[in-house]
């Protein structure tokens, strides 16, 4: 099986640095294109009246921004120059965007950190990492998180 894209998933923790590290070397090996994947979280909409006070649209693609520039950071320091390399930066919920962007990207392979950060659905937690693996139709490699790495 040869590998032309792979999808790698981060959220800046330890554990998906880790599963970068090995998307790394698969991704050299295959000569494959690896799109680097960041998920920033919606922030959900409470009201009409508190959207007008606290423009959500516009924080939202704030965070985007960050974010994207966090990557594209993340990338120089983490990804040898020889990989072909794409950031990417979505929304929404973390599995579903991985996912899609498997399917839209034509991804033969996610490799993905069956650990990451604590609290919320943003982050790649297990249950991310689990929906993903239940749910793909590529194959998954899920990266254990060594320990000491958080």
């Amino acid at each position: 099986m040869a590998f032309k894209k792979i999808i790698c998933p981060v959220d800046f923790s330890g554990p998906s640095v880790n599963a970068l590290k090995v998307a790394n070397e698969v991704a050299a090996g295959f000569g494959a294109e690896l799109v680097i994947l960041h998920v920033v979280p919606a922030i959900p909409r409470i009201s009409q009246a508190s959207e007008e006070e606290f423009k959500v649209p516009v924080y939202q693609a704030e965070l985007e921004s960050v974010n994207k520039n966090w990557l594209e950071d993340m990338i120089k320091e983490k990804v040898p120059e020889n990989i072909s390399v794409r950031p990417t930066v979505t929304s929404g919920d973390a599995a579903e965007e991985i996912l899609s962007q498997a399917g839209a990207e034509g991804a033969d392979l996610i490799v993905i950190s069956k650990g990451g950060k604590k609290g919320g659905d943003s982050s790649i937690l297990g249950s991310v990492t689990y929906r993903v693996v239940r749910a793909a139709q590529i194959p998954v490699l899920s990266v254990s998180v060594p320990k000491g790495v958080e």
